[in-house]
């Protein structure tokens, strides 16, 4: 369920959704299959699991540990991820419930995108854990399965295809040692024939693979429809490229792996807000009660003042309409001042509840309650959980 909490729409699934899920799943079985199912449970509640892990086994090459340890243990991506704590909540949350599209949206700079990928390393780290992924998913020998970064051009997601998921990949001790992937001109190659795969908004993405998840990258900005594309999809409804994108890709994954309901990846919707009627923002009210949707919004103020280099001090509401720009950043690894890049600043919220922070030389900052600062020891803390006294990075 999707609710609107401090004006921002955030999805949760309610004890009463989480059992019909598993009611769901338990309808999809086959007799057999129920009856496996039935010889566990009785297994278990005498204390035993013995044929639980043989099942394991035969399915399983490596252990499969769960998204806590993974995002904490050096081994595996502790020591790759600079996630603030909100959204490693966010992300464990994600993982734990029976979520299979995301949408993230709201303000530029909370980290939309860097969620996003980190996801989606997961879902990689879960492939490789299987012995034999297309016989899991009931898919033809040695078949391909992609994951696809679709953005408004090839180049574009395959900018952040080799040189975001790339970097992160290389430095999980996991990856290097049990699933190191193959850097070629146009994908990330893994074993097993798993696939990172760069796709353009103006081509049929993912029409002709096994799409088992996939990133639309600012899908409120892929652009529209043009009017032979339009008549084309009438009947559909599509009204805007993502839409038909969005159809397209989301259709495709659920061909290939919806197995008893569930899917093993990811769809996620990842973009900045530009108008109430944005891709977005419709999708989030089409799935209000969809249990299978994740949704998370966070914002700044208007006001909110962004250093822009060569141009001063500068509102973010005065960046509306800026398709891109240059902003003074910090790498939050080293603490180190670096040139960032910034667009589309767009109005996420009206009568949102937001708490103003003054700071020791007297400026004032202003944002929701969720908003992540970035603190002396280069660490993430939520707006509602700072306390007087507590000290902001500054250059």
């Amino acid at each position: 369920m999707i609710e609107l909490i401090d004006g921002r729409n955030i999805s949760k699934q309610t004890p009463e959704e989480v059992q019909k899920l598993l009611k769901r799943d338990v309808r999809s079985l086959s007799p057999e299959e129920m009856e496996v199912m039935q010889l566990i449970m009785a297994e278990m509640t005498g204390g035993k699991t013995g044929l639980l892990e043989l099942m394991n086994e035969l399915e399983f090459q490596e252990p499969m540990v769960d998204i806590e340890t993974w995002l904490t243990d050096p081994y595996h991506f502790g020591k790759v991820h600079n996630l603030w704590p909100k959204l490693i909540d966010d992300m464990i949350e994600l993982f734990n419930g029976e979520y299979y599209e995301v949408i993230m949206t709201g303000s530029l700079g909370y980290g939309k995108s860097y969620f996003a990928k980190i996801a989606a390393c997961r879902v990689f780290y879960e492939m490789s854990c299987l012995r034999n992924p297309q016989k899991s998913f009931g898919l033809a020998p040695d078949s391909l399965i992609a994951f696809l970064a679709i953005s408004l051009s090839e180049q574009t997601a395959r900018k952040v295809l080799f040189e975001d998921l790339q970097n992160m990949l290389s430095m999980s001790p996991y990856f290097n040692e049990k699933f190191k992937p193959k850097l070629t001109q146009k994908e990330i190659r893994f074993p097993n024939n798993v696939w990172a795969t760069p796709a353009s908004s103006t081509a049929n993405a993912g029409i002709g693979s096994n799409a088992i998840g996939a990133i639309m990258d600012e899908s409120n900005f892929l652009g529209a429809m043009s009017k032979e594309m339009k008549a084309s999809h009438a009947r559909h409804g599509h009204v805007d490229n993502a839409e038909l994108l969005y159809a397209q890709v989301s259709r495709r994954i659920k061909s290939r792996f919806n197995k008893f309901g569930k899917m093993p990846g990811k769809l996620f919707l990842v973009s900045s807000k530009r108008t109430t009627t944005d891709f977005t923002e419709r999708r989030i009210a089409e799935a209000r009660e969809d249990p299978n949707v994740f949704v998370r919004e966070y914002c700044l103020t208007g006001d909110t003042p962004i250093k822009i280099p060569l141009k001063g001090i500068i509102a973010i509401k005065d960046l509306v309409g800026v398709e891109n720009f240059r902003t003074v950043s910090v790498d939050p690894a080293t603490g180190q001042g670096v040139l960032g890049k910034g667009h589309s600043a767009q109005r996420t919220g009206v009568n949102v509840p937001v708490y103003k922070i003054t700071m020791e030389d007297g400026s004032v900052v202003r944002a929701t309650k969720e908003h992540p600062f970035l603190m002396n020891d280069l660490t993430y803390v939520e707006l509602q959980n700072l306390k007087v006294g507590d000290e902001l990075f500054s250059f």
